[in-house]
């Protein structure tokens, strides 16, 4: 039952879910640009905290 809620209220609100992702990765990305941070790319450092964000959550989610 639980499984076809969360189903639901995903197919309901995904593209705004997907939206405000987008839009805040790209503020990310230009505050990023702005700041130097010599041979760094900033689309690396991205991915970087991305992959160390859902590592965490997921970690966190399993020891919960």
């Amino acid at each position: 039952m639980r499984d076809e809620m969360d189903a639901r209220l995903w197919a309901v609100h995904h593209e705004a879910f997907s939206g405000s992702i987008e839009t805040g990765l790209g503020a990310l990305r230009r505050g990023l640009e702005k700041v130097r941070l010599g041979r760094l790319i900033p689309g690396q450092l991205i991915a970087v905290l991305l992959a160390a964000g859902f590592s965490l959550i997921t970690i966190g989610g399993t020891v919960a």
